[in-house]
């Protein structure tokens, strides 16, 4: 348990380590910028500072004029005069456009009755008319108000910068400065005492900053340093005819008060400066320390506990991956936040809080980061990212859209009915908000969501006829066949659930049938094999006799050897019959002569058609019919057909066989007049154990026919019956003919 507690505080501790030293590292880079110069007085900052000193003083005091002296320098040139004349376009343009702003307000007024408004409209028109008039008659008149305007700037441009006044004096307090104007030697400082004195001040080698102003480059202290405040475009001409020709030095004297503004601003930056370089150095060594011990560790690893991958996995991949992301970018914006705002400057308290507060939050950010991290990994190495993907969300909706669109018409209509839902919807709000989009809403109710809100109703109630017959089916109830209405995807469902009603009573049929049949081949085989098995068991018992004779015992050896050989034939019959049924015959096909391998049969046969009372008929349109086929079990089917219809012809009757090619195939036709009643349907005969002497007195196992039909069947061919009363037909047709 104590080991355990130990491994938990160690990944909090290693955890808060990489916090600190991340959110350093990134603070240092962050405000290396400001804090990378030798002392405050070489920084940026204190550079803006300073300028903006210099900007001030320059405005408010060097180049000092009041708006009485700078108004004797304004002039109107013959530029102004146009640009004021044609500023809102020629003379017909203004004057439209002024009737035109009046014309409304004054017939308003007219329509209202108020006669007092309506004259005090049309005077107020009528003087813009008369001015306007008099811009483009006179350029004196026009002088005196471009004049006004002008004017107007500079005691707008006076007004703005007195309010930097109180920023000048703040400055004050820090800064030193002495300038003189080259033109009347005018001597402008802050520094008590002689002039003489003042020059040993600003020279002083104790002196924390000074700079020589104009700086090298920068044009005279009028062009760099005045306060562009204001319309200062057009007061610059104005001003710049009172600049002074002014040069001089701006320092900061060693022994400056500690309290002053730029004093208190270099101790803050100094006490910064050493802060941000203590907290990056310890970020990389504590990033170090991270590393090294993660080597020893695995500690970086050790993170992820084995009990959350099961619960993590519920949650699908997509939804994963996207709080993967948000958490890493939220921890990257904190991250960067952090390193920003840890360091408040002038506020060391709060800069250790923030560094604080910083570390806890980031090592939680980052350990939940790092532990998805793993176990996305954890789920790529297991190889089941593509069974946890078909469980995804967007795979899901993915799959949603391809299924509702393998129908496309249904996935056509859901998405329109979808889009007139919205559409209907956004009418409304915009309704409520705009009375003027009622009409629209009633419209679009009216002739788009009414129809499209029937239709529904009608497909529904469809759609439910079609279930409720679909439930009486699967319950085994006869059912009507369902109404076939329309060209819909629905209809298409209700005619294949209907075809499915008829296969099922069909396999119904087919069923009982099978269920009769099967009861029919047990009771046939029961007999057929009882039979033979009884008439050998009690002839056995017979030769059992005492005293029997010898005459007597070989006619009974030859009844149990007959019975015996018949009993043989039949289960061999069975036995090929099954392994044909199974499929696990083989054929051994070769080129055959039809017309020669039938006559072979027939020839096996010439004792037996001989001693019957059958005129036999062999025809055959070609000489030779030669077909790939194994001959062997080929000669079994012209064999059992020919035993059969010597067997059940009727006798003084003809029987014809006949073998023909048509095209690639080779039909042959066997044809008798059967001596028993064919009742029932003859594709029962071709069932096993089934004869056509149903009295079953013949010789025969009754797997004739079902064997014949079972070798043309793996021969790719079929095997038919065909009955007209008493005339009995067999044709057998093989593909594949030369």
């Amino acid at each position: 348990m104590a080991t355990k507690w130990r491994n938990r505080w160690a990944k909090v501790v290693w955890l808060l380590l990489f916090s600190f030293g991340l959110t350093g590292l990134l603070s240092g880079m962050r405000h290396m910028n400001v804090y990378m110069a030798r002392d405050y007085f070489h920084s940026a900052q204190f550079d803006a500072e300073t300028r903006h000193f210099v900007e001030l003083l320059t405005t408010l005091e060097l180049n000092k004029s009041s708006v009485e002296e700078l108004k004797q320098h304004i002039e109107v040139t013959d530029a102004d005069i146009r640009e004021h004349r044609y500023r809102y376009g020629d003379l017909e343009a203004q004057l439209s456009n002024i009737k035109a702003q009046y014309e409304g307000k004054i017939d308003g007024a007219k329509s209202a009755g108020d006669t007092s408004a309506a004259d005090t409209l049309i005077a107020e028109r009528d003087k813009k008319l008369a001015d306007i008039t008099n811009n483009f008659k006179s350029d004196e008149y026009v002088r005196q108000k471009v004049a006004a305007e002008k004017l107007q700037k500079l005691q707008q441009y006076d007004e703005e910068t007195q309010a930097f006044k109180s920023q000048l004096a703040h400055y004050k307090k820090g800064y030193l400065y002495y300038f003189r104007d080259g033109d009347t030697g005018q001597v402008y400082t802050n520094i008590e005492g002689s002039d003489e004195e003042a020059k040993q001040v600003m020279n002083s080698s104790k002196n924390l900053f000074s700079r020589q102003y104009p700086e090298r480059g920068a044009g005279s202290l009028f062009d760099g340093y005045m306060l562009q405040t204001g319309d200062w475009e057009a007061v610059q001409p104005i001003v710049k005819k009172s600049a002074k020709d002014l040069s001089g030095t701006v320092v900061i004297a060693g022994d400056a008060d500690p309290a002053s503004p730029v004093m208190a601003e270099y101790q803050r930056y100094k006490a910064m400066q050493m802060l941000l370089w203590t907290y990056a150095g310890l970020s990389v060594a504590a990033l170090l320390a991270c590393w090294y011990w993660n080597k020893r560790t695995g500690m970086f690893h050790s993170l992820l506990a084995d009990s959350w991958q099961s619960h993590y996995r519920k949650i699908p991949l997509d939804v994963r991956i996207v709080l993967f992301l948000l958490s890493s970018f939220l921890t990257f914006v904190f991250v960067m936040e952090q390193g920003a705002f840890a360091v408040v400057e002038g506020y060391l308290y709060q800069t250790m809080m923030n560094i604080a507060e910083g570390t806890l939050t980031l090592a939680a950010a980052v350990a939940a980061v790092c532990i998805q991290w793993q176990l996305l990994q954890a789920s790529r190495k297991s190889g089941t990212l593509r069974q946890e993907w078909e469980h995804a969300l967007l795979y899901k909706g993915y799959d949603a859209v391809k299924q509702a669109f393998r129908i496309r018409s249904i996935g056509t209509q859901v998405t329109m009915l979808t889009a007139l839902l919205f559409l209907a919807g956004s009418s409304a709000l915009f309704a409520a908000v705009d009375p003027a989009f009622t009409i629209v809403y009633a419209v679009l109710c009216l002739f788009v969501a009414l129809p499209a809100g029937i239709l529904i109703l009608k497909y529904a109630g469809y759609l439910n006829r079609i279930i409720m017959s679909t439930k009486e089916l699967a319950a085994g109830q006869h059912v009507q066949d369902i109404p076939v209405q329309g060209a819909s995807a629905l209809t298409s469902l209700a005619k294949s659930i209907n075809v499915l009603k008829q296969n099922v009573k069909a396999s119904q049929r087919e069923q009982a049938k099978s269920e009769r049949l099967k009861t029919e081949l047990i009771t046939n085989v029961s007999h057929d094999l009882r039979t033979p098995l009884t008439s050998v068991i009690t002839y056995t018992e017979l030769l059992k006799t005492p005293g029997l004779g010898n005459e007597e015992r070989a006619a009974y050896v030859e009844i149990i050897d007959r019975k015996s050989k018949r009993l043989k034939l039949l289960i061999d019959d069975l036995f090929e019959v099954s392994k044909m049924a199974s499929g696990s015959m083989e054929l051994a096909a070769e080129r055959v002569d039809l017309v020669q391998l039938l006559q072979q049969a027939l020839a096996e046969y010439d004792e037996a058609i001989a001693a019957s009372t059958l005129q036999l008929r062999f025809s055959h349109g070609q000489p030779s019919i030669f077909v790939n086929v194994d001959g062997p079990k080929l000669w079994r089917v012209f064999d059992n057909l020919i035993s059969n219809i010597l067997k059940y012809s009727l006798e003084n009757t003809r029987v014809y066989i006949t073998a023909v090619q048509e095209g690639e195939e080779a039909v042959l036709t066997f044809k008798n007049v059967s001596k028993y009643e064919l009742g029932g349907s003859t594709d029962e005969l071709l069932e096993r154990f089934r004869r056509g002497d149903t009295s079953r007195h013949t010789d025969g196992s009754g797997l004739g026919l079902a064997i014949a039909k079972s070798i043309v069947d793996l021969h790719g061919g079929s095997l038919e019956i065909e009955a007209d009363g008493d005339l009995f037909k067999v044709v057998i047709s093989l593909y594949g003919a030369e």
